[in-house]
């Protein structure tokens, strides 16, 4: 940077002037280039601004064996960052975004730009489906919100076959309704 030499400030408006007028005509530049040097500096994302999880969303789900199950997870201030689903009984990544990670088609993403809800469905569920799921915000550090699904089995099916079973279906004193 240069050096000046000589002479007196008088106002701040007066080393704006370039040299134009008033008590910087006394100035002059000792070196024939000047730089300008600036430091970029980069201040943290307000925590209002960043991501987080919707602590309305339901932690536990039940879903019916052989019917779909829907995990949902909302995501406010998401922003440039990405939603994963993992499956913990495995730490089998299932999704990424809208993307499927796995080769099971069962599991799918699914998630709507207008809104903040991603919601992992799993068709046809299996008991084996059943435990901890984890969704995944891509922030450093990852801030996670866990679901657990349950899985149950229709009761009446079971019913109405160990009725069945049973010899009781053809039984006048038996009315299903």
């Amino acid at each position: 940077m240069g050096r000046w030499e000589r002479g007196k400030v008088e106002r701040w408006e007066d080393l704006t002037n370039c040299g134009m007028q008033g008590p910087l005509d006394d100035y002059k530049l000792l070196d024939d280039i000047s730089t300008t040097t600036s430091t970029l500096i980069t201040y943290p994302q307000p925590k209002w601004l960043e991501p987080y999880f919707d602590p309305s969303t339901p932690r536990n789900v039940t879903a019916l064996m052989g019917k779909s199950a829907y995990l949902s997870c909302r995501v406010r201030n998401l922003g440039n960052k990405t939603v994963s689903w993992i499956r913990h009984r495995d730490i089998h990544i299932l999704t990424v975004g809208s993307y499927t990670y796995t080769s099971d088609q069962r599991f799918q993403a699914t998630h709507h730009p207008d809104s903040d809800d991603w919601t992992l469905q799993i068709k046809w569920a299996q008991k084996r489906d059943a435990g901890m799921y984890e969704c995944q915000i891509s922030t450093q550090p990852v801030r996670s919100y866990f679901v657990r699904l349950n899985v149950v089995e229709l009761v009446m099916e079971s019913f109405m076959y160990a009725i069945k079973w049973m010899g009781y279906a053809e039984s006048p004193e038996v009315s299903l309704q």
